[in-house]
């Protein structure tokens, strides 16, 4: 959850990686699981960084939620 909400914040797995004390590798591996359980892509890469696809909204939506309790 943090994972992913981090990943929005930042734009970058790589700095998401740097704010939750992980490696790049660990947070793609983190995004690639949750995206086979979930069965589709949470974010998308472009030139302008990673954003967040329709489902990774979702999915963004629901990790805050959690986190707040």
């Amino acid at each position: 959850m943090r994972t992913i909400v981090a990943i929005s914040e930042t734009g970058s797995l790589s700095r998401a990686g740097d704010s939750l004390g992980l490696s790049q590798p660990a947070v793609s591996s983190q995004v690639k699981r949750i995206e086979t359980i979930i069965g589709g892509s949470l974010f998308s890469k472009g030139a302008n960084g990673t954003r967040v696809t329709e489902l990774g909204k979702l999915a963004l939506h629901h990790a805050r939620r959690v986190l707040e309790c």
